[in-house]
């Protein structure tokens, strides 16, 4: 893997250390420069029930804007996860 710019532009920057995950780059820039910038917590249907999921907020370098993880499990705007709502579709059409 090659890095996105040189190694004395990290230290400048004050970047400890280089995550490798698909949530990396920026959203708007595709940059690497990203750290994490909190999170929060989502209370979310399941097959089990409702739970909390925690979704973890990043911080663009470059642009200065944040982002969330996109989870596979949630659904951006519902209340039920992908799971529920498949089965509530699928129950639906049979």
């Amino acid at each position: 893997m090659s890095l996105p710019i040189y190694i004395p532009e990290f230290v400048r920057l004050g970047i400890t250390k280089v995550r490798e995950s698909q949530f990396q780059t920026s959203v708007d820039t595709g940059s690497w420069l990203t750290i994490k910038n909190g999170s929060y917590t989502r209370r979310t249907w399941l097959f089990t029930g409702r739970q909390c999921v925690r979704v973890q907020r990043h911080l663009c370098r470059a642009c200065a804007k944040s982002y969330s993880e996109q989870s596979p499990l949630l659904v951006r705007g519902s209340w039920y996860s992908r799971q529920v709502r498949r089965s509530a579709v699928d129950r639906w059409h049979n």
